[in-house]
């Protein structure tokens, strides 16, 4: 399944020339179109430095020169819960529902726009919830005196460490943690969902830092692995472009040209696989119509803004279907 000792990603050159579109697919370009997000958990984290899931399927699995066996057990934990001089002050992780002050505050300032067919995935809305209810102790702010500056929330459910056993995606994740917990499986992994900094906050590491937050309670509960589903923040300007091949593309230091990618890469992460199912949202066409701001009169595959890859229109059946891959990556 996975080739010991093989590079993350296998180029023939580490330089990074201009990605190209492949040209075999007939698209309708159009303008970008967003809508605004309302607060809710699904809403606050899904922004553009955002975490989302995805499957492996078998060919993936065989692809030595993109995927790096797993490491084993250990317990992962490189950072305190409390951030000083990197960043000018003492910066706290806390557990967000112990802040209702501060959960009211990061609700306002963790609004971003996002493309509105993110809002109508119908598995998220049924289990995301529920997560956030069960472990709590896994959705955390970053914390500076009265602000909060960065967010991320996290499940915990059972993976055996093969790719196989990936859930499906950011949908599946969810899923396997609450259904685990129902039936008293005992967790071995965190899965962070999402990771958001404040709007109008500089970045300056603070994603990584919570982050590593979190790594450090996943550590503290003796859980063995920390795997991430990844929503490059980039891909959406490359629809055309499958994930495995968008995730070998490098810069001349070999990271990846993808800046939430790097931010993992950074922290010591690999990818491990490509979830080809992450999420799947389907409507009718009259609400593709609306959610897009576009008009697709015709059968066929459309480019729509902020999606990652093409949205499927069929008119006689009165249905569009949108299918997303991610990556999934693991820290060690």
């Amino acid at each position: 399944m996975y080739v010991e000792g093989t590079a993350l990603i296998d180029l023939a050159t580490n330089s990074c020339s201009k990605p190209q579109q492949p040209s075999t697919v007939l698209v309708v370009p159009c303008a970008s179109v967003s809508g605004t997000s309302s607060g809710t958990k699904l809403e606050r984290f899904r922004e553009s430095a955002d975490v989302t899931s995805f499957v492996s399927d078998e060919n993936d699995h065989r692809d030595a020169s993109l995927f790096r066996k797993p490491i084993g057990a250990r317990r992962i934990g490189d950072a305190g819960n409390i951030l000083s001089t990197r960043y000018g002050g003492a910066m706290e992780i806390v557990t967000s529902s112990a802040h209702p002050e501060l959960q009211e505050r990061a609700g306002e300032a963790f609004r971003v726009k996002w493309p509105e067919f993110i809002f109508h995935d119908p598995v998220s809305r049924e289990f995301i919830g529920r997560a956030g209810e069960l472990f709590p102790q896994f959705d955390v702010l970053l914390r500076d005196g009265d602000s909060a500056l960065a967010n991320a929330w996290a499940v915990p459910f059972r993976w055996d460490s093969t790719a196989a056993d990936l859930p499906e995606g950011y949908d599946g994740a969810p899923i396997r943690a609450v259904q685990g917990h129902d039936a008293g499986v005992v967790p071995s992994t965190l899965c962070v969902m999402a990771a958001a900094v404040a709007n109008g906050v500089a970045a300056r590491g603070l994603a990584a830092a919570v982050l590593r937050g979190l790594r450090e309670r996943a550590g503290e509960a003796g859980l063995e692995h920390v795997i991430v589903p990844v929503r490059p923040t980039l891909k959406h300007r490359y629809p055309l472009t499958p994930m495995v091949e968008y995730a070998r593309w490098r810069r001349n230091d070999n990271l990846s040209i993808d800046p939430w990618i790097r931010t993992h890469e950074r922290m010591g992460a690999a990818i491990i696989g490509v979830a080809h199912r992450s999420m799947v949202i389907d409507g009718s066409v009259a609400e593709w119509e609306e959610w897009s701001g576009m008009v697709f009169p015709v059968l066929g595959d459309y480019v729509v803004p902020e999606a990652l890859g093409l949205v499927r229109i069929d008119r006689a059946l009165d249905r569009g279907t949108y299918v997303e891959e991610n990556l999934w990556m693991q820290h060690v």
